[in-house]
């Protein structure tokens, strides 16, 4: 059934906006709930929005590793920054960039690719931070509280403020936003009671969320101590030699499928012995489906950019049909599409939810914890092997039959719940880095 959605031209006029996207009826629906409460524009709210430095200002060879944080894309999570993969530039590269350069209690904001709307804060570890040319840094004054500031971080990470935000991407191939997107988000009016209440859920999740790192990192040790992998020392090879019988039974014949960084890892493990396949230790493995999110949906909607850390959170809704794949409590789900294959996730803070055609969900039968397999398909173990067999060139592909193929690693049953249980933990952690968003409605 259709749905019509009637626009006047003195909107269009104001919003330079003609497309059918942009007046889709869960957005307005959203925002008008966001009017009723009172609202005004970020414009008007005394803060300075900037764009990352265009891409020929600096080269990968500026990077470093210390010296003044640089933000890109895959360090953005829902709320805070990560610090896995970061990386530094110089201060005399920040000099040059200094109009994109942020302070403690900034947020930065994706605005490239299927990841527009990631939103972090720059906390105390981060005094002073530059962001790559796919992020958005929004600058607060010295007139605005640590309250304000959460609020606002809140705010664009909950449902009204991802919906203001996906509602003015533009273009097709490559979605993108622009700075004057951002300076027209419109933001409700709070209470003193709620700004309070909003900053002391952010700081308790974050200080919950690095303790719950420091689990999962202690997690990964007892993994990497009990196979070995800690004392592992593979070697750097720059030629390698594949025996006929490798390439039939991979069905592959691709430098890329036998890379030995990939492969060192399986071979390690097949030696050692006591391993399962994949396909061994699941009852299902299905691919997702795509659904159109909309406001007065009946089931959450995940994609790829939902999976935070080890832990997935639903933004999104849409409507249950018989072609949707859903997934339960304690299944993974795994990137299988893009530039982000091997990213995985537990559903666990969901009965059930419905997910996209860009992931797998894996359900675990009684002959294995699901959240050892996590700790196991997030660690180096899992991830070579999923990028092992990745297809494709322009998009890359990871298909479930190749999945069924990882090899699985098997320690004591009481290595696996300790594990298993420092996964956990982590996981619940993400979620209360998460949970601060549901504070923030426009009720």
């Amino acid at each position: 059934m259709a749905v019509w959605s009637e626009v006047k031209r003195i909107d269009v006029l104001e919003y330079n906006r003609l497309d059918s996207e942009f007046y889709r009826m869960d957005y307005i629906t959203a925002i008008n709930k966001v009017r009723l409460l009172g609202s005004k524009k970020i414009k008007q709210t005394g803060i300075h929005v900037v764009s990352g430095p265009f891409g020929s200002t600096l080269k990968s060879h500026s990077y470093l590793n210390e010296g003044i944080p640089f933000i890109r894309i895959l360090d953005l999570k829902t709320f805070f920054i990560s610090n896995e993969q970061l990386i530094y530039i110089s201060e005399e590269s920040n000099r040059r960039i200094r109009g994109s350069q942020l302070k403690a209690g900034d947020l930065v904001l994706s605005k490239v690719g299927n990841s527009i709307g990631l939103v972090s804060i720059l906390d105390d570890d981060y005094p002073i931070a530059n962001i790559s040319e796919n992020n958005i840094g929004i600058k607060f004054s010295e007139h605005h509280s640590d309250r304000f500031k959460k609020f606002i971080l809140t705010y664009l990470n909950s449902v009204y403020g991802q919906n203001e935000i996906l509602r003015r991407r533009s273009g097709n191939a490559q979605p993108k936003l622009n700075v004057s997107d951002i300076y027209d988000i419109e933001i409700p009016y709070v209470s003193d009671t709620n700004l309070t209440i909003i900053s002391e859920l952010v700081d308790n999740a974050g200080e919950k969320l690095k303790l719950s790192k420091s689990l999962y990192a202690q997690a990964q040790s007892i993994l990497e101590k009990e196979l070995g992998l800690d004392q592992l020392v593979l070697k750097k090879t720059k030629s390698y030699e594949v025996s006929f019988s490798e390439v039939v039974g991979s069905h592959r014949i691709d430098a890329l499928c036998f890379k030995p960084d990939y492969i060192d890892y399986e071979k390690y493990l097949r030696k050692r012995g006591n391993f399962d396949y994949l396909r061994d230790v699941l009852s299902s493995s299905i691919k997702g489906q795509q659904a159109k999110p909309v406001v007065d949906g009946n089931l959450e909607y995940v994609s790829i950019k939902d999976i935070q850390g080890l832990e997935i959170y639903s933004k999104e809704k849409c409507r249950l049909t018989s072609k949707l794949r859903v997934a339960q409590k304690d299944d993974l789900l795994l990137a299988i599409t893009g530039a982000t294959i091997g990213k995985i996730g537990a559903v666990s803070r969901s009965t059930k939810l419905a997910f996209s055609g860009d992931l797998l969900s894996l359900k675990t039968n009684a002959k294995i914890d699901p959240y050892y397999l996590l700790a196991v398909m997030s660690n180096s173990i899992g991830q070579s092997q999923c990028h092992r067999w990745i297809t494709g060139t322009t998009n890359g592909h990871l298909s479930p039959s190749d999945v069924n193929k990882i090899v699985i690693p098997r320690v004591s049953a009481e290595t696996e719940k300790n594990i298993s249980i420092n996964a956990i933990i982590y996981s619940q952690g993400i979620r209360n880095g998460t949970n601060s968003r549901t504070s923030k409605r426009a009720s």
